[in-house]
C-alpha cells in the first residue's frame, strides 16, 4: 500500500512522558502518560487515526483523588508510567504516586470507567513494592507487573489480580531483564500463542534501550530476544532524538502494528528543554519477533494527514473552563481560577514557586525551541503582581511580572543563584508580555502592537533537564499572580510555535 503522507516525529509534542496506549470500544485509541506534580492527573488523550491526539480527559482529578494527594509532592515525583488497557468492556488505567516525604514512599493504584470521558472510579490501591505497574488480562484475570528489586538487584514482579474482587495474590519474580540497568516499564501481550514481555532497561537517558522476551506461560520464564535490544539510539550520537525507550505496542484496526516510545530532542548532545515526548514507529513481524528499523525516524510515510496547531489564541473572556492543555502545580487549579467578562481571574496565594508549595499559575507544555508566548494583562482590575513565567521545576525559573507601581520585575534564578532585574515603563489600562525562544537563548520583553521590546535575556541550558534539579520533567511556560491580596486579570494568551525540517 502506498503511503501519502510524511507525519513528523514527535506525535505528541512537549512534556508527555512514558507513553501507554490501547484500541478501545469505538476503534479509537486511547493513550495515557505521566504527569508528576502537575494537575490534573493523567491526561488521556484520543485519537482516531494513531497521528492527531487530543486530551479528553484525565484519569484522576480532585473529584475522585483520594486516598491520593498531590499537596506535598517533591519536584519529578508524583504520578510515575501509567499504563492503558480495554478489555472489552472497562477500561483501566494503573500508575504509581512517588512521594519521598512519606514514609511508603510508592503508592500503586488502578481506577477504571466503561466511558473514558466521564470520571474515573477512585483509586483502588495494590500493596506493592515498585513502579510502573501494567496489566494484562485474561479470563476476567489481571495480571499486573511492575517494576521492583530484591535484595540484590533490580526485577520485574508480577501479581494476579481479580477484577470482580480486587484481591491480589503474592508476588513473584518475572524477570531480571536483558543485563542493562534499571529494567522497567513492563507490558505483557499476546500473539500468535506466545506471551510477549517488553521492557525498558539503561534508565532514562542516553543508554534507554526497549528490549523483549518471550514465554509459552504469562508466569515465565521468559527468554530474551537473541538480538535486543530491539530498539535503541545510545549508539547514534548524531540523531536529532536522543534517549529513546519505555514502549507499548498496539495493533491498529487494519491489522499494522506501531510502537510508541519517549525520547528527547537535545541542543547539541546532552541538554534538552522540551522534556521526554511521543514518538511513533510503524513496524513488522518477521516470525516470532518484530522488524523494525535501527531508529525512530523524523518523519514516517503513513496514509494519515498530520495536523499541527502552531498558532492558538486563547481569548480567555470568551472561554468558561481551563483548557485540557493547561496544568498546575499540586494544587487544583479551579481552587483560584474563575472566569467573569473581564477574562480570566487568577486570586493569588502567598506561596512562591520555590517553595515547593501551590503557586498560583496555569501552565502549558514548551512544544518548540522556536516559539513565542504571550499575554495581555488588564492592569485597570488587576493588584499586586502578575505577569508569565517560564520553569522546570521550582529552583530553575524565570518571572516576568508587572506590579501597581507599573514596574516590570524579572526574576531568574537558578539553584540558590538569583538575579532580580527592574524596569520602569509607561502601560494605560492593559499590557502585553512576552516570553520567546530560539536554539540558544530565552527573550523576556513587552509587546506593542507589531513591536517587540527585549528586556532581557538567558541561555536555555539553564532551564535544560539535565541541569535542573528535576530529572524527569520539560520545560513549561504560563500565567502567573504572586503573592496575598494579588488578582490577576488576562484578557487573553497566544502560542507560536515554528517547527524544525529534520535533514534526512
Amino acid at each position: 500500500m502506498i503511503k501519502n503522507y510524511k507525519v513528523k516525529n514527535p506525535i505528541i509534542r512537549g512534556f508527555f512522558p512514558d507513553p501507554s496506549v490501547c484500541r478501545g470500544h469505538d476503534d479509537a485509541y486511547y493513550l495515557v502518560v505521566s504527569s508528576f506534580e502537575y494537575y490534573p492527573l493523567i491526561p488521556i488523550f484520543r485519537s482516531e487515526d494513531l497521528v492527531n491526539w487530543k486530551i479528553i480527559n484525565f484519569a484522576l482529578t480532585s473529584k475522585n483523588l483520594s486516598p491520593l494527594s498531590i499537596e506535598d509532592l517533591p519536584d519529578s515525583q508524583g504520578i510515575f508510567a501509567p499504563t492503558i488497557r480495554y478489555d472489552g468492556k472497562r477500561y483501566y488505567v494503573l500508575s504509581t504516586m512517588f512521594n519521598t516525604n512519606k514514609k511508603k514512599f510508592t503508592q500503586n493504584f488502578l481506577t477504571f470507567t466503561e466511558d473514558p470521558f466521564a470520571t474515573w472510579s477512585q483509586p483502588i490501591l495494590f500493596d506493592i513494592d515498585g513502579i510502573d505497574p501494567s496489566i494484562y488480562i485474561e479470563d476476567n484475570i489481571g495480571y499486573i507487573h511492575y517494576a521492583s528489586w530484591n535484595d540484590e538487584r533490580s526485577v520485574v514482579k508480577q501479581i494476579e489480580f481479580d477484577l470482580n474482587t480486587f484481591e491480589a495474590s503474592q508476588p513473584k519474580e518475572l524477570c531480571f531483564g536483558s543485563g542493562g540497568r534499571d529494567p522497567e516499564a513492563p507490558h505483557i501481550f499476546k500473539k500468535d500463542g506466545r506471551y510477549y514481555l517488553l521492557m525498558a532497561e539503561g534508565g532514562t537517558r542516553e543508554g534507554h534501550m526497549v528490549t523483549m522476551f518471550y514465554s509459552d506461560s504469562v508466569w515465565g520464564p521468559f527468554i530474551p530476544y537473541e538480538k535486543n535490544p530491539i530498539l535503541t539510539h545510545r549508539n547514534f550520537a548524531n540523531h536529532p532524538f536522543q534517549n529513546i525507550g519505555h514502549a507499548d505496542f498496539v495493533q491498529s484496526k487494519e491489522g499494522e502494528w506501531y510502537l510508541f516510545v519517549l525520547g528527547v530532542r537535545p541542543k547539541g548532545i546532552l541538554r534538552h528543554n522540551m522534556g521526554r515526548e511521543v514518538f511513533i514507529k510503524p513496524f513488522n513481524w518477521d516470525d516470532f519477533w518484530p522488524k523494525m528499523s535501527e531508529t525512530v525516524n523524523p518523519y514516517e510515510s503513513m496514509n494519515i494527514k498530520q495536523k499541527r496547531e502552531n498558532e492558538i489564541h486563547y481569548r480567555w473572556q470568551e472561554l468558561k473552563e481551563v483548557p485540557y492543555e493547561w496544568c498546575s502545580i499540586r494544587a487544583d487549579y479551579h481552587t483560584f481560577t474563575k472566569f467573569s467578562d473581564l477574562g480570566l481571574v487568577i486570586n493569588a496565594k502567598e506561596t512562591g514557586i520555590n517553595d515547593s508549595g501551590q503557586p498560583t499559575l496555569l501552565l502549558r507544555r514548551k512544544e518548540e525551541y522556536y516559539f513565542e508566548f504571550r499575554t495581555t494583562i488588564d492592569l485597570a482590575n488587576s493588584s499586586g503582581e502578575n505577569g508569565l513565567l517560564i520553569l522546570n521545576g521550582s529552583h530553575n525559573y524565570v518571572t516576568v511580572l508587572i506590579n501597581e507601581k507599573k514596574e516590570i520585575r524579572i526574576r531568574k534564578q537558578c539553584y540558590d543563584l538569583v538575579q532580580t532585574e527592574v524596569y520602569l515603563i509607561n502601560a494605560s489600562e492593559t499590557i502585553t508580555l512576552m516570553i520567546s525562544g530560539d536554539k540558544d537563548y530565552y527573550y523576556f520583553g513587552i509587546k506593542e502592537g507589531e513591536v517587540t521590546k527585549i528586556l532581557t535575556k538567558i541561555r536555555n541550558e539553564l532551564l535544560a533537564t539535565e541541569v535542573t534539579a528535576s530529572p524527569f520533567t520539560g520545560v513549561m511556560y504560563g500565567i502567573y499572580a504572586k503573592g496575598d491580596k494579588t488578582k490577576g486579570v488576562f484578557i487573553d494568551s497566544l502560542v507560536l510555535n515554528k517547527e524544525p525540517d529534520y535533514e534526512v
